[in-house]
């Protein structure tokens, strides 16, 4: 019928099981220093403001109370002219 590879009995004798693996010959992983963490996350990585921002060590500022403030200065504004 059809054969595949685990049919074969040839494909047992090119595998070497028994070769032990050094640790020079796994890969190497870069790690990432405190200084470069908050630059590599992106902003908007995270779903809560407040994370996002203590995770990438800047202030959090509300863009609804920026925008609160800047209505009651320009509404303070008009009623004083």
């Amino acid at each position: 019928m059809f054969s595949d590879f685990f049919d074969s009995g040839s494909s047992k004798s090119q595998i070497d099981t028994n070769k032990s693996i050094t640790k020079s010959a796994l890969p190497t992983t870069n790690t990432v220093t405190s200084s470069e963490d908050s630059s590599a996350l992106p902003e908007g990585f995270f779903d809560d403001p407040q994370l996002d921002a203590r995770m990438r060590k800047v202030e959090y500022v509300d863009k609804m109370e920026v925008e609160w403030d800047a209505f009651t200065r320009e509404m303070k504004q008009e009623t004083n002219v």
